[in-house]
């Protein structure tokens, strides 16, 4: 596991499973989707702004269970930690979940 900043983080590709980081917390469990640019047209550089993400978590919300919704992230908080799932990580997870 690794620990990554913003800037970092949007330049993973689709796919990247992670959580949100705090030093020593780690909060839910997230599939990073496409991530979004300024995309203003007389932008000189597209700069990573945003991001869609899929909780791996079940969500509930008014007594209904919700799981694998596509959402956009929307914080604006561009000093987000995040905490990044590598293989091995992953072969762990799947261990304990059976």
């Amino acid at each position: 596991m690794r620990i990554v900043n913003f800037k970092e983080f949007v330049e993973l590709p689709s796919g990247t499973i992670f959580s949100y980081y705090e030093p020593d917390v780690y909060v839910g469990l997230f599939r990073k989707e496409d991530t979004i640019y300024d995309s203003w047209e007389n932008s000189k550089s597209k700069e990573a702004i945003d991001y869609f993400q899929v909780s791996l978590l079940p969500q509930t919300d008014f007594n209904q269970e919700f799981f694998g919704l596509k959402e956009r992230w929307g914080e604006f908080s561009w000093e987000q930690q995040y905490a990044i799932y590598e293989e091995s990580d992953l072969q762990i997870l799947r261990k304990l979940i059976g």
